[in-house]
């Protein structure tokens, strides 16, 4: 398996990623990705790519994994209700991160997760933060098991809450 930028030749395949996610979630019970087939999106997705910031996993049969490490301030922080590990003005956050089915319990969320760990302490950033639905056990799970710890929670434009997780990361 290798992490490398996608192309737009694979934003069908992540937005099927995205859509079967959405309906797992879905089948839980989980409200998070519902709003319809909007957000995320194949716009976002195409956003994502213009930007820069995302990252696919791919193996020999294709893409695998998906997601975006981005630095940018996020206005959803606004509203935190928590403490923060670090107090440094620069940060990572991780978004959208999926997999395929085929690919589910393989490792590949780690690995991306492992290696946006790398490159935030390659470029100095000591904070790595994500935040998803309380009960999506399976992002929460993921979180904790790679040592982020549960630092809070932050509300969404349409008030739904999500729990914040944050790592320090030590230096390289």
């Amino acid at each position: 398996m290798m992490l490398a930028k996608p192309n737009t030749g694979d934003i069908p395949c992540i937005v099927q990623m995205i859509d079967d996610a959405r309906e797992v979630m879905r089948q839980m019970g989980i409200d998070q990705w519902q709003g319809g087939a909007s957000h995320p999106g194949r716009k976002d997705i195409e956003n994502d790519i213009v930007n820069g910031n995302c990252y696919v996993v791919r193996d020999d049969d294709g893409v695998v994994g998906y997601a975006v490490l981005d630095f940018e301030t996020d206005p959803v922080y606004d509203g935190f209700k928590g403490k923060w590990l670090a107090t440094e003005k620069k940060y990572g956050t991780i978004r959208r991160i999926v997999t395929c089915g085929r690919a589910k319990r393989h490792g590949v969320a780690t690995r991306m997760v492992n290696a946006f760990q790398m490159f935030c302490a390659q470029d100095g950033v000591k904070s790595l933060r994500l935040y998803t639905h309380i009960d999506n056990r399976p992002m929460c799970g993921l979180a904790e098991k790679l040592g982020f710890k549960n630092v809070g929670t932050v509300y969404l434009s349409d008030g739904a809450a999500r729990v914040m997780y944050e790592k320090k990361l030590p230096p390289l």
